[in-house]
């Protein structure tokens, strides 16, 4: 079954790794006549227009849009009858396509991929990372595939819209919501595998990336009550919680001389991330991980608490903003 592919590959200044990406694409065991590769690129500052110039693409410049748009942009200039999506910092394997394609034959099935896997050498971060993640081992039906490894049939693509441009992060989660709500099956295997290179982080970076995602993981549950999403809500909420009960309490000993009650919530901020990690060491069976993987637990729980303190500052400001406005209105 050779399906003709559109391979889209969203890019801003990334330099140190497209040339990496365009590489495997280019080494994959497909038919060069099968598949075509478009390059759409969000305004790079660097060398990147011009590393992917030197390969046998389609270049786009789309600046100043969010990755939504860039990749529906790919498919809308793209001829494939199944979109392949797949990030600037990702490295697909030389089987990536043909894994995917065999089970596009299969009744309903609208999106295939899986999740991200490691680099061999990466640090500590990523390593933490992806002891975390649950779904990068399942083989079959699963909720949600990440943006940067995701086939998906032009059929399923346009029936739901593609992807949600207003969003500026978590459209990935998204989309296969919505595929799904119509009736498509998402279906992960790990043999359609990428290597993240992004993945490769600094505990600082992970910080503000978790900061920057936070804000659309719990905007999305909040528009749709959506269950793929619940869990990330419920642990940036409890977050939130409990830092402000850290400082009320904080607050309260400098009155009462005593610090009972800050201390138990600096425990339950702790014990929080203590036995997810606890958890995820065990199903992994890598215990010397432990306090890497309880370290992400804890700085991706107050960054999502961030993103919260984040949203209610802004709506406030909308807020007063509207209030101003009715004021104004009514003197006149």
């Amino acid at each position: 079954m050779n399906e003709y592919i559109t391979i889209v590959v969203p890019v801003l200044n990334g330099e140190k790794t497209i040339k990496s990406c365009l590489d495997s694409i280019f080494e994959v065991n497909y038919p060069e006549d099968k598949y075509e590769v478009i390059v759409v690129d969000n305004g790079s500052k660097d060398n990147t227009l011009m590393i992917a110039r030197g390969y046998n693409v389609k270049l786009y410049i789309k600046p100043g849009v969010t990755i939504s748009a860039l990749r529906n942009f790919g498919a809308l200039v793209g001829k494939g009858n199944i979109f392949a999506f797949v990030d600037a910092d990702c490295l697909v394997s030389k089987n990536w396509i043909q894994m995917a394609i065999s089970h596009f034959q299969e009744e309903r099935i609208g999106i295939i991929g899986s999740h991200y896997k490691i680099p061999e050498n990466c640090n500590w971060v990523g390593n933490a990372r992806g002891l975390m993640s649950e779904k990068k081992n399942i083989n079959g039906e699963i909720d949600y595939l990440p943006g940067g490894n995701m086939l998906i049939s032009r059929n399923c693509f346009e029936s739901i819209n593609g992807f949600d441009e207003s969003l500026i992060t978590d459209e990935d989660v998204d989309l296969c919501y919505r595929a799904n709500k119509a009736g498509f099956r998402i279906y992960s295997d790990p043999m359609v595998s990428v290597v993240h290179l992004g993945d490769c982080i600094s505990l600082l970076t992970f910080l503000r990336k978790e900061i920057w995602r936070g804000r659309e993981v719990v905007r999305l549950y909040i528009r749709d009550r959506r269950k793929i999403n619940l869990k990330s809500t419920l642990y940036a909420i409890s977050f939130s919680l409990i830092i402000v009960s850290i400082f009320g309490s904080l607050l309260l000993s400098f009155h009462t001389k005593r610090i009972n009650l800050f201390l138990f919530f600096c425990g339950v901020l702790f014990f929080i991330p203590f036995a997810l990690s606890i958890r995820s060491s065990i199903r992994q069976k890598r215990m010397k991980y432990f306090f890497h993987v309880m370290t992400i637990y804890l700085i991706f729980g107050i960054a999502r608490a961030i993103a919260i303190f984040k949203m209610i500052i802004m709506l406030k400001g909308k807020m007063r903003k509207i209030f101003e406005g009715m004021l104004f209105l009514v003197e006149i």
